[in-house]
């Protein structure tokens, strides 16, 4: 059975330094630590994670890795904090990074939701100390959930590949044009950004988004989603009359979207969605947009 992991070293530009769980507090791991630790093992070079919850922190190791079919271990053999892996189908679904999962109507429907909340209400998000009674309070790891155990793989659109049945979906990564860079690009996220206007283009139908900084991007309307959403797509005129009615108020509007992020000859880059389900205009959907107009 391997050891439990009470303690790390902590490796950076030649210096070298161990610290004790108890040493390690949230702060000291996200500005100083993060990426950094390393197994108490001398001879072992596996990276190790710092976790923590309002009730429990710990170490554990870094995600395996699938290669070739095959489960890799961060840890050396004969490590003694090594934990042994069967290969099984959940197994490999969870830890290749090579899986596409697509993402479901309803998971983009809540991470839609989620991003609109955070941008509105930040002081939602924002961790509470925990009181003076609940730091007594024996603790316990029941119903925390480990960040390192959700699907590694990538999120997807519908045609990319896995569908998830019983098991987590994968993350969807929210992020603001200002934030994109070319390591974004192929993959599936949530952008949020400042709605300029519609237009209907030569290539695909797309709305320009904007940032304070001048960076610009466009959401396309593709054939894929043409062909699967033909109501919105032939009443697309709605989505640039409601952004017109929300920028009469001196503001432009606020928009978040799922797509694959691409490059873009017209603008900065691209996120091409697939489905009306997919887009959000101050957080309301078509028909809500629909209705707001009729």
């Amino acid at each position: 059975m391997a050891r439990k992991i009470t303690r790390v070293i902590f490796r950076k530009d030649g210096l070298e330094q161990k610290y004790n769980l108890t040493e390690v507090t949230e702060e000291l791991y996200e500005t100083k630590l993060k990426g950094f630790l390393f197994c108490p093992n001398e001879t072992c070079k596996a990276r190790i994670l710092f976790v923590s919850g309002d009730k429990v922190t710990y170490f554990r190791t870094w995600k395996s890795k699938v290669v070739d079919g095959q489960v890799v271990n961060e840890h050396i053999s004969d490590c003694p904090y090594f934990v042994d892996h069967e290969l099984g189908e959940r197994s490999y679904r969870r830890k290749s990074p090579d899986i596409y999962y697509s993402i479901s109507e309803d998971h983009m429907k809540n991470v839609l939701r989620n991003a609109f909340d955070r941008i509105r209400h930040p002081d939602k998000f924002k961790k509470k100390p925990p009181s003076e009674d609940e730091g007594k309070k024996r603790p316990s790891s029941r119903g925390r959930i480990d960040p390192t155990l959700q699907p590694s793989g990538h999120a997807g659109l519908v045609a990319d590949g896995a569908t998830v049945r019983g098991e987590k979906e994968p993350n969807v990564y929210r992020k603001t044009l200002d934030e994109l860079n070319e390591f974004d690009y192929g993959s599936v996220q949530c952008i949020c950004g400042e709605a300029e206007g519609l237009t209907k283009g030569i290539d695909y139908p797309y709305i320009l988004l904007k940032t304070t900084s001048g960076k610009t991007g466009r959401i396309l309307f593709s054939e894929a989603f043409a062909a699967k959403n033909r109501i919105q797509y032939d009443n697309l005129d709605f989505y640039g009359q409601y952004i017109e009615v929300v920028k009469v108020s001196g503001q432009n509007p606020l928009i978040c979207c799922i797509g694959r992020i691409t490059k873009d000859n017209q603008s900065e880059v691209a996120i091409v969605i697939e489905d009306h389900y997919a887009l959000r205009i101050e957080n309301k959907n078509y028909y809500q947009i629909v209705d707001e107009l009729q």
